[in-house]
């Protein structure tokens, strides 16, 4: 008598990981490292091999980076490539990509597997330096007329600034003396300058003192804000006094 067995197909498996390194990226972006791993989790009589290897952002990735195709794998065996690409946006911006892994086992049978990574941008904080200066930074007590210059420059790493505003705590709004006129957006290292004159008197041995604050936004939405300030002195003058004496006859 006899007896028979027939051997049944098993559907392979196969188990695509893909990791970001890093997961941040400061604004306005980076390079990042993807790595994909493609694991053969089929039976052990199983080989797969993989003939396609697809970023749904960054292509075909035969030829990109360490990682070619095709690749043949053996069961509980795994094949890791690597790539590198830019992720840039503005800050809170983030990128989801996918890579998909695709082949058949010994048997002919298709295989497929996907696996995602997300790379974030985050924010770096901007800001603005205000510097404010008087010509003359002296007067005498009876008064004179000072030039104040203040000057705004983006210290920023990355983002642009609108400078909205330049008030002064004791002549007020000053905008109108500014070039250029505001709003004025800046860039990284960029600057205004404004300048104007005014008369003040004070007694001997005091100071004048006022300050400028300049503000706006970033192209972030976030509020950026400086101040600085200037001073004067007065300073001592010294008595005068004039003698007439008269006789009535020479």
């Amino acid at each position: 008598d006899d007896a028979t067995v027939t051997v049944t197909d098993v559907e392979p498996v196969i188990a695509v990981t893909k990791t970001a390194d890093p997961t941040s990226v400061d604004e306005p972006g980076g390079d990042v490292t993807f790595t994909v791993v493609v694991a053969n989790n089929s039976v052990s009589s199983d080989p797969v091999t993989i003939t396609n290897l697809v970023d749904d952002i960054h292509g075909d990735l035969n030829g990109n980076g360490t990682c070619s195709v095709p690749q043949l794998i053996a069961a509980d065996s795994s094949y890791t490539c690597s790539f590198s690409a830019n992720v840039s946006g503005n800050a809170g911006h983030s990128e989801t990509d996918t890579v998909t892994a695709s082949g058949a086992d010994d048997e002919g049978n298709p295989v497929s597997d996907s696996d995602f990574a997300t790379v974030t941008v985050e924010n770096v904080p901007s800001s603005i330096l205000t510097t404010k200066t008087a010509d003359p930074t002296s007067v005498p007590e009876t008064g004179g007329d000072i030039t104040f210059t203040i000057v705004v420059q983006n210290t920023s790493l990355v983002d642009t600034v609108t400078i909205n505003t330049v008030v002064d705590d004791v002549f007020g709004d000053v905008s109108a003396s500014c070039v250029p006129a505001l709003p004025s957006s800046l860039a990284p290292d960029e600057s205004l300058t404004c300048s104007f004159t005014e008369s003040i008197s004070g007694n001997a041995g005091e100071t004048h003192i006022n300050v400028a604050t300049a503000s706006g936004i970033d192209d972030d939405g976030n509020l950026v804000k400086d101040d600085d300030f200037a001073e004067v002195t007065f300073t001592d003058v010294l008595p005068d006094i004039t003698v007439s004496k008269t006789a009535n006859v020479s």
